[in-house]
C-alpha cells in the first residue's frame, strides 16, 4: 500500500533525487490500485442501486440499504485467498451489514438531513 511505498523510499540509500523517484513510483502504483478498487466499488453500488430502484419502483432509503448489502457481499466474496465456506459466508455477512449501514447513513445524510 501507500505506507509501504513511503517506507521503501525513506529506507533507500541514495541521493534525494533517487529516493523521490522511487517514492513517487511506488505511490503511483498504490494510488492506481486504490483507484481501481474505488471504481469497482462505485460501479457495483451504482448498478445494484439502479436495479433495486427499478425493481421496487420507489426512490427511498431502503434502496441504498439493499444496494449496500449487495455491494458489500459481492466485494467480500472475491477469492483473494482460499478460505472455508463458513468463513466466506461470515465475511460476506459482515461486509453486507457494514456496507448497508454505511450507505444508509450516507443516503440519510444526503437526502433527509436538514
Amino acid at each position: 500500500g501507500y505506507a509501504n511505498a513511503v517506507d521503501e523510499a525513506v529506507e533507500l540509500k541514495g541521493t534525494t533525487r533517487e529516493r523521490l523517484r522511487v517514492g513517487f513510483r511506488s505511490a503511483a502504483r498504490a494510488m492506481g490500485s486504490y483507484s481501481k478498487s474505488f471504481a469497482l466499488w462505485g460501479a457495483t453500488f451504482s448498478g445494484s442501486e439502479c436495479v433495486v430502484e427499478s425493481y421496487r419502483a420507489r426512490h427511498d432509503i431502503f434502496n441504498s440499504m439493499i444496494a449496500g448489502c449487495i455491494t458489500g457481499a459481492t466485494l467480500a466474496s472475491a477469492p483473494r485467498q482460499p478460505i472455508g465456506a463458513r468463513a466466506r459466508t461470515t465475511q460476506m455477512s459482515v461486509a453486507c451489514g457494514g456496507m448497508a449501514a454505511f450507505s444508509t447513513a450516507i443516503d440519510y445524510y444526503m437526502e433527509y438531513w436538514e
